[in-house]
């Protein structure tokens, strides 16, 4: 098929144009590069990319586990000078996210030249399969487009060598199956172990590539694994190799059976390249990495968490968690994987505690695991537990931050939240006191946690007044102490404490000014809403004392002590004086 049939050539209209921007890592970045040139191919649009080069990451044990960024290739060993200067937009920004695209989700790929656009200029590309985003944009002739778009791009020299080097294994080597075991960053960087539940299905648990190497090897067929997890991979193939008899032992290969002494940048464009040329990728659901090899290979990218049922999964993870040689931080994934599947298979509390349990001892700082177990605990009424352990998480800022502020999606199910608020939990001080926290977070409106979960709010706020204000039993007290602490009160209290003697009233200035600059300074406390403690009504009525307005009518003078404040304070205290008195004598 030419581009003269597989690209709409659009004219007569203002075009936008189409930039490939991501900030991700190496895949996803590639996966919309490839999308916008298909998209300006198929309109005639102008193209452009903008790549930040990201020199200050690294990879973690000893170079051994590579982390995205700190192997993602420069924009100069990646392409071509030329290439550079006729589409890098050295003006223009990156971007982590393409919102706007989504509007268009499920609608024809032709709204793109409809205005307004994202920006004035046009759109930023998303790396989505638009065979799937849009209605009208056929698989088939999509796939076959996107492995013409990338044997347009203009690579420099040096990425032709590792192209090269490519096809003179793949003639040696013959077909493949590739199984792509992504760990990296998720497994051992603590951030994304925190958010293991948001990144479960992008991580790959090891024991799937030991079954699918030897499913395949019994079939004859050559297997390659491919990891970001050097030492994994190395575990994997010894692992295979000495529980097979007989043939096929020659048939499974990891990289370095392949190819030695490549750079950083070159190793990344060599296994992409390289598992591109498989006839099947076998790959977690959502790695950039291995969907942007199938976009090049045309060849076929098979999901593992689709692949084997919910029970197979299980029964798979099971049978080869605790093989020799796998780093802890590996089998504590795992673990948790197997917690998250035998809830979804419903077995029996002790088992997925175990699984936990496990999890933790592999990763004793895993905060997503501690979540986790918190909520099992919770949600089997093991209260007097779940308190203790809380007693020993909540000794550092981790747990509340992860459960409350770590959202940059939603990475944690509702269910976590609901389970701190009810009504048998009021008996256990450190329970209550992450369910206060939680009703703080989804309380402020503009709290990052709110953004996320945009229905949750007022199911929990709901929630917590059943339990903490309609029972009162562990209601705190508090709000006459947060009246004391607002600075109309403390200026009040001042003023009066210093108009009782004369030498009160020389001071009392400097003495109202040290109070004023003394609040700015301190810290802001998470205090809640006055009417959720105990003592709201004794709060109410200090808010309504005399000493409160006095405050009041101070800072009011400061504020319009250019439109002489303080000339009409004196009339001001003067009035509230006799506004009290006949409060007073009212009764």
């Amino acid at each position: 098929m030419n581009n003269n049939n597989l690209f709409y050539r659009g004219g007569g209209m203002k075009k936008p144009l189409i930039i490939a921007g991501r900030d991700d890592g190496f895949g996803e970045r590639m996966r919309a590069f490839l999308n916008a040139l298909y998209i300006s191919k198929r309109f005639n649009l102008e193209f452009g990319f903008v790549w930040r080069d990201i020199i200050d990451a690294n990879n973690v044990l000893d170079d051994k586990v590579m982390i995205p960024y700190a192997n993602l290739p420069t924009k100069e060993f990646l392409f071509s000078k030329e290439f550079i200067e006729k589409y890098h937009k050295s003006n223009m920004t990156y971007v982590y996210t393409t919102p706007v695209f989504w509007s268009l989700y499920k609608k024809s790929i032709n709204r793109l030249l409809e205005e307004p656009y994202e920006y004035d200029w046009g759109w930023y590309s998303t790396y989505d399969d638009l065979s799937l985003f849009f209605n009208d944009v056929k698989e088939d002739e999509y796939r076959q487009a996107l492995s013409l778009c990338w044997k347009e791009i203009g690579f420099s020299d040096s990425v032709k060598k590792v192209f090269d080097q490519v096809e003179e294994i793949v003639k040696d080597l013959g077909d493949f199956i590739a199984v792509h075991v992504r760990a990296g960053d998720g497994i051992y960087l603590q951030s994304s172990r925190d958010a293991m539940y948001l990144y479960r299905y992008k991580m790959f648990p090891y024991g799937f590539a030991i079954d699918l190497s030897f499913k395949s090897l019994k079939k004859r067929k050559k297997v390659l694994l491919f990891s970001d997890d050097f030492n994994l991979a190395n575990s994997l193939k010894k692992y295979c190799l000495d529980s097979i008899d007989g043939l096929n032992k020659e048939n499974i290969f990891i990289m370095s059976d392949l190819v030695k002494d490549l750079s950083k940048y070159e190793q990344i464009v060599f296994e992409i390249v390289l598992m591109s040329k498989a006839k099947e990728i076998f790959a977690s659901g959502t790695t950039g990495f291995a969907r942007c090899a199938s976009y090049i290979g045309q060849n076929s990218l098979i999901n593992i968490y689709q692949y084997y049922s919910t029970k197979e999964q299980f029964e798979v993870i099971s049978r080869y968690i605790e093989i020799n040689d796998v780093h802890p931080l590996q089998k504590s994934f795992s673990y948790f994987h197997l917690y998250l599947l035998a809830d979804e298979l419903k077995i029996s509390f002790e088992i997925k505690k175990e699984f936990l349990v496990k999890a933790l001892e592999n990763d004793p700082q895993n905060t997503n695991s501690k979540i986790f177990l918190i909520n099992l605990l919770l949600k089997h009424q093991y209260y007097e537990e779940a308190n203790e352990q809380l007693k020993i998480y909540l000794k550092n800022d981790e747990f509340l931050h992860v459960l409350l502020d770590n959202h940059f999606n939603p990475n944690l199910p509702s269910e976590i939240f609901l389970n701190y608020l009810k009504k048998d939990i009021l008996n256990y001080p450190f329970i209550a006191k992450v369910a206060l926290m939680i009703f703080y977070s989804f309380f402020n409106k503009e709290s990052v946690i709110n953004k996320h979960y945009q229905n949750l709010r007022t199911i929990i706020l709901e929630h917590f007044y059943q339990v903490f204000y309609e029972s009162k039993k562990l209601q705190p007290i508090g709000a006459v102490k947060i009246i004391h602490n607002h600075l109309s009160y403390k200026l009040g209290k001042a003023m009066i404490e210093n108009s009782k003697s004369f030498l009160g009233y020389i001071r009392m200035p400097y003495v109202l000014s040290y109070i004023k600059e003394m609040h700015k300074q301190e810290k802001l406390s998470k205090d809640f809403p006055l009417e959720y403690y105990l003592d709201y009504e004794q709060a109410c009525k200090e808010k309504n004392s005399f000493t409160y307005k006095l405050g009041e009518v101070l800072i009011k003078a400061d504020k319009n002590w250019h439109k002489g404040g303080y000339i009409k304070l004196y009339f001001d205290i003067k009035n509230l004086k006799k506004s009290f008195s006949q409060k007073r004598r009212n009764g």
